[in-house]
């Protein structure tokens, strides 16, 4: 099966053909990319699996911190390590710049990145 996520678009868990199942069991982990320089998504994608699926829910936060208050960038989408990742930093540049969030220039802003493998499979009815 071809598990190309998010190279041409991106594709969101919620817009997958319903022909897939989608076994969204295992664990989420956080990962704090810190910065929005897109070496980290590289990196992040670099580290998946061939034939690996991942959901990816992208949150911003001007603590540093998960447990606190943070703004949703997007949807859960989907990933791989074939995923573009310039693709997914200009979405998510995008998102930032279309919100309404006020964050004071001089603080920080963290991004994570809530993700969890997932595996994908054909329906065959």
């Amino acid at each position: 099966m071809n598990n190309n996520f998010t190279t041409t678009k991106i594709d969101f868990l919620y817009t997958i053909d319903k022909s897939f199942s989608i076994d969204q069991s295992e664990k989420y982990h956080y990962l704090k990319l810190y910065t929005w320089e897109i070496s980290h998504i590289i990196t992040f994608l670099k580290h998946i699996k061939d034939n690996e699926v991942y959901t990816v829910f992208p949150f911003i936060t001007p603590t540093g911190l998960q447990k606190d208050p943070y703004l949703r960038l997007s949807d859960h989408f989907l990933v791989t390590n074939k995923s573009n990742p310039e693709l997914i930093n200009k979405f998510l540049n995008e998102q930032w710049i279309n919100t309404d969030f006020n964050i004071d220039e001089n603080k920080d802003i963290y991004l994570y990145f809530k993700i969890k493998k997932v595996i994908v499979s054909y329906n065959s009815f």
